[in-house]
């Protein structure tokens, strides 16, 4: 056998196997900030919803829709990149949909 046909396939081989693990390690990064963004969204709704003003850890997003059709939103941007973008809906005591974007910057902290 050539030694330039061993060669490429072991150049081959270790092409794919690093791509193979750059693609899994990437995607669990994208998964566990999906879920920060996540975790963030729920702590921010509850933040709402208690009467609390919610922190500004990035963009976030808030829109109340009452029963007649009625829709009061707050937006609060930011310049910094997110790490990550989620959404929560609540019900609220006046029957209100509650729905909270959040794309933080930072993680939260409850």
């Amino acid at each position: 056998m050539r030694l330039d046909a061993v060669a490429t396939v072991a150049v081959f081989v270790v092409a794919l196997a690093s791509m193979l693990f750059i693609y899994v390690n990437a995607r669990y990064a994208m998964i566990r900030y999906s879920v920060e963004a996540w975790r963030c969204a729920e702590i921010q709704a509850d933040k709402i919803l208690a009467g609390k003003s919610f922190d500004s850890i990035g963009s976030i997003k808030v829109k109340f829709l009452y029963w007649n059709m009625a829709i009061r939103e707050r937006i609060e941007e930011s310049d910094i990149p997110p790490i990550g973008c989620a959404y929560t809906y609540r019900i609220g005591e006046n029957g209100a949909l509650v729905y909270v974007k959040v794309c933080p910057c930072r993680i939260c902290k409850p």
